[in-house]
């Protein structure tokens, strides 16, 4: 029967999944991990791809090209209300994508997350430059293969988690797998994703550390979905990793620190996942999302993203194109009516004729031209009246602790602890502990260096955390306007 094979190399080693469904079940047939030998170039990383793959006869398979994390630029979008079909022209004007640089319409594509024609949109762009795309078609040329997707690395980690999940679990499921080099999370509703996000966790061996990190994120991320979807009541945390002991420690620690059930995910009950012809071996971190890109292009399964066949376009442009085929057609009438023997009052007629077929053309770019033009101003008349939190709370982050903890400037009598943050429309109200008095005072500085009018009351002795002697709120409006000249209160 016909099989998969999904590819993934990075500098140093070639990893490959060979899948096929057999009558009635999905199995792996084999996992091929090599390392690359050479200078890197297309022309031997080519060679190497093509050796390793020969005995399972990629010319019969479907190649499906897994691309790593750095190869790629990711956008998060919050894009107005609109009707689905609309939802293609306003994630290419927002993300600022134009197809012409390449003259192909692929190496772009996007996923939508969350939002209809009555809410807001949440897209998560992806996108493949015009240099790594020509690079790895001149990998799969000197390999003799004809990849049929081209599929983020990442996605594959869902595609895995899926199909070790039960249908009786609650509406809201989370997942995070922060044994791999670049840790993942991601969530579903009723088993669609409405969620996808990536992170890099410092270390991934201290368990006690990483169990503290992890909890923080997913509390963060319950309490998000929770307000973006109210209604579906119960959720589910699952960590996926490669080493089942250490997945099960992290597990049982996060539980005890979250009111949410989390557990560690099991891949034992998959029989196509640990196949007997290639072991446990599938379960590393390394290889799992390309099991879960495998499987799940085997049952014929469309991964969410394909850079390769992407989303439905905008309707090109007018442009010298356009002009070029009027001028053809122009000389084309011309010659003709000379062949014709056209005399010459039937000449002045015919160029009349062609001058309003132009105008006519020139009228239908500019309704296209208007058309663009009033989306882009929907798209800046939303954001002008919207605040961006997110960006807001990142820009707060680095004025509450502007240095790390490791820093060698860093200075523990400047240390402020946050101790509560509410989020009012567009305002925020602080509550913090500092060690010292002169730190308030540093503190509301760095606050007004921001945007938004800040609000502080008079600071006052604090007992939690212990050495964190002072107590200040403020607040911060980002509709008022910025008030440089206020004095600290003492």
């Amino acid at each position: 029967m016909a099989h998969v094979i999904v590819i993934h190399w990075d500098k140093n080693t070639l990893r490959a999944v060979v899948a096929r469904r057999r009558v009635a079940h999905l199995e792996v047939d084999t996992v091929i991990a090599i390392p690359l030998e050479g200078t890197g170039n297309a022309e031997s990383t080519g060679q190497q791809l093509k050796k390793a793959l020969a005995p399972h006869r990629p010319s019969r398979a479907k190649i499906v090209l897994a691309i790593s994390r750095h190869l790629l630029t990711w956008q998060h979008l919050d894009l107005p209300p609109c009707p689905a079909e609309d939802l293609p022209n306003l994630v290419y004007m927002q993300a600022g994508f134009d197809t012409t640089r390449t003259g192909e319409p692929i190496g772009f594509d996007f996923l939508p997350l969350s939002g209809d024609d009555q809410t807001a949109h949440q897209v998560l762009a992806i996108s493949l430059q015009a240099k790594e795309l020509t690079l790895l078609r001149k990998i799969c040329k000197a390999a003799d293969l004809t990849p049929k997707r081209f599929v983020p690395l990442s996605l594959g980690w869902p595609a895995a988690a899926r199909r070790a999940t039960r249908g009786d679990e609650p509406p809201i499921r989370i997942f995070v797998a922060p044994f791999a080099q670049e840790t993942t999370l991601w969530a579903t509703l009723d088993g669609r994703l409405v969620l996808f996000r990536q992170m890099y966790f410092s270390s991934t061996d201290d368990l006690p550390a990483l169990s503290t990190a992890v909890a923080a994120e997913l509390r963060r991320t319950f309490l998000a979905l929770s307000q973006q979807h109210p209604e579906p009541s119960g959720a589910t945390a699952w960590i996926v990793g490669k080493r089942p002991d250490e997945v099960s420690q992290l597990a049982e620690s996060i539980d005890k620190q979250l009111e949410l059930d989390v557990q560690p995910m099991d891949f034992a009950s998959d029989g196509a996942l640990l196949s007997t012809r290639v072991g446990a071996e599938v379960t590393t971190s390394d290889t799992l999302p390309l099991v879960g890109l495998a499987l799940d292009e085997a049952s014929g399964n469309a991964p969410p993203v394909d850079l390769l066949h992407p989303r439905q376009r905008p309707a090109p442009r007018a442009g010298h194109r356009t002009y070029a085929l009027a001028a053809i057609m122009l000389v084309a009438l011309l010659t003709y009516g000379g062949w014709l023997g056209y005399t010459a009052i039937h000449a002045p007629l015919e160029v009349a004729d062609t001058a309003r077929e132009e105008l006519a053309l020139l009228a239908k770019s500019e309704d296209s031209l208007r058309e663009d033009e009033e989306l882009a101003a929907t798209i800046r008349d939303w954001q002008n009246d919207s605040v961006n939190i997110l960006t807001e709370l990142q820009k707060l982050s680095e004025r509450i602790r502007p240095l790390p903890l490791d820093a060698e400037a860093f200075n523990v009598e400047q240390d402020v602890v946050l101790k509560n943050l509410d989020i009012a429309g567009t305002r925020l109200d602080i509550e913090a502990a500092l060690r010292t008095y002169p730190a308030v005072a540093d503190l509301e500085n760095r606050l007004r260096e921001g945007t938004g009018r800040v609000q502080r009351d008079t600071a006052e002795e604090n007992e939690d955390p212990p050495n964190y002697l002072w107590l200040i709120r403020a607040s911060v409006d980002f509709n008022g306007e910025t008030d440089g000249e206020e004095k600290p209160k003492k």
